[in-house]
């Protein structure tokens, strides 16, 4: 009886081995599934294909508080959230310092002058070293510069400042020098004014209210600022013929009718002025695709920029581009400016130029 029992027990095993087994190997031998692939890394949001990007982007400016250098930190801003990268910024007030530190490597854009422009890339007495690397980003709209004066100094024209207190020169300023001598020569009273020397920028402001001056030279912007303490105090107007006197001594200046709404000062209409423009720079070794993707940066988030601060509005792609640069632009911005169709025959026409004279 035990043996029968003991006989079905196993028989009952082996039925039971025997219909697993084969159910275990096929699971053994299957295919397992594949697992899900790791999702690639994401891309520098503005990227573009093979753009090497270096560790960092340094603006270099005269200060880190003025109107340039609020404008650099709204960029850097832009670039670092596009780019992925630490954008800095940083001053030096001497501009031919600011060029000898970006040729060394301390800074990747700056902006000057086109006197200083001028002065770089031809080499004087004032800029020993030529600069012929450095390169235009983008150009500004131009700096007005001119006198100012109040009626009870009875000065109409400038004709009028024979006998006047006048301040005009500075010896930190060579550019206010040349251009308040330049206007007071043209019109015959440069040895006929009493020239107030070397008075400080908020003395320039002040000096009409307190009768130290009759006329003073500074930025036409500074008329609200001016009016804080000469509320009569008008800007005088310079004709073409002067601005062409001008050029021929100094051809990196230029001459133009003051807009009537002016970086948010307003001006009568058909008032002349001298005028010198700014751009921002850097060396012609920074890559082409990278100036390239910071200037589209720049223009195609315009109006982004001009809540960030008004005086982009005046920087429109239009201005960006000038046919009588004094120094060539960045072989980068001259294949973003003709892909946007602003790059002109003049403005290649002078950059051929230029590059042969290198």
């Amino acid at each position: 009886m035990k043996s029968r029992k003991l006989t079905t027990l196993l028989v009952s095993f082996c039925l039971i081995v025997a219909l697993a087994v084969p159910s275990f190997l096929v699971a053994c031998t299957s295919e397992a599934p594949a697992p899900a692939p790791a999702p690639a890394p994401a891309p520098s949001p503005a990227a573009k294909p093979n753009l090497a990007l270096p560790k960092d982007i340094t603006q270099m400016g005269r200060s880190t508080t003025d109107d340039w250098a609020m404008m650099a930190i709204a960029l850097n801003a832009k670039y670092e959230k596009e780019l992925g990268i630490p954008c800095l910024i940083t001053s030096e007030a001497s501009t031919i310092r600011r060029f000898e530190k970006m040729d060394a490597g301390d800074a990747d854009i700056t902006y000057g002058f086109y006197r200083d422009l001028y002065h770089a890339w031809n080499g004087t007495e004032e800029y020993p070293k030529k600069f012929n690397n450095v390169r235009i980003m983008y150009s500004k709209v131009p700096a007005f510069l001119g006198f100012y004066t109040v009626p009870r100094a009875k000065i109409e024209k400038i004709e009028d400042f024979a006998g006047k207190k006048v301040a005009y020169s500075s010896s930190r300023s060579a550019l206010m020098t040349e251009m308040g001598s330049v206007i007071c020569e043209y019109y015959g009273v440069l040895d006929k004014m009493v020239d107030i020397e070397d008075i400080p920028r908020e003395s320039r402001l002040t000096g009409l209210s307190e009768r130290v001056v009759d006329a003073v030279l500074t930025w036409a912007q500074h008329k609200d600022e001016m009016h804080q303490y000469s509320p009569d105090a008008s800007y005088l107007s310079i004709s073409k013929e002067c601005g062409d006197y001008a050029k021929k001594k100094y051809p990196f200046y230029g001459w133009g009718i003051v807009p009537t709404n002016y970086k948010g000062c307003k001006f009568p209409a058909n008032i002349g002025s001298l005028n010198d423009t700014a751009a921002n720079v850097c060396m012609d070794s920074f890559p082409d695709e990278l100036v390239y993707q910071l200037i589209e940066l720049k223009y195609d988030n315009i109006d982004e920029f001009v809540k960030a601060h008004p005086a982009f509005g005046e920087e429109k792609i239009n201005v960006a581009v000038d046919p009588n640069a004094p120094i060539p632009y960045h072989e980068g911005a001259v294949k973003f400016y003709k892909s946007r169709g602003v790059w002109t025959a003049e403005a290649e026409a002078n950059q051929q130029k230029l590059l042969a004279e290198k």
